[in-house]
């Protein structure tokens, strides 16, 4: 009786915690997520789970309260969802930034 309890305690818990929401401009699945260790704005390149991606100054970030941020609101540790394109040299080349909020499961493909 006292491991059903512990696991229903368990269970209402974890319902507890719920994904932050997000605002309808961020999309329901995002092609690349993950966080941010390195960053260097200077040089236009981030690694992003261990894969060095890099960005030009058409980037478009988007955070929880705004659609049109900055490079500066991304630091590592940041959790990210982005999208990119092979640029001529074949490099990944990241054109859209949504940054996720600490909660927020990452969203893959579906």
């Amino acid at each position: 009786m006292k491991q059903l309890l512990s696991t229903w305690i368990l269970i209402l818990t974890s319902l507890s915690v719920q994904a932050e929401p997000v605002p309808a401009y961020y999309p329901k699945f995002f092609p690349n997520s993950g966080v941010v260790s390195e960053i260097n704005i200077g040089a236009g390149t981030m690694v992003v789970q261990d894969k060095r991606v890099f960005f030009g100054n058409d980037l478009r970030v988007h955070t929880t309260r705004t659609r049109s941020a900055s490079m500066l609101n991304i630091q590592p540790g940041t959790r990210i969802g982005y999208k990119y394109t092979p640029d001529a040299q074949g490099r990944p080349m990241v054109f859209e930034i949504w940054v996720l909020p600490p909660r927020q499961p990452a969203l893959p493909l579906p």
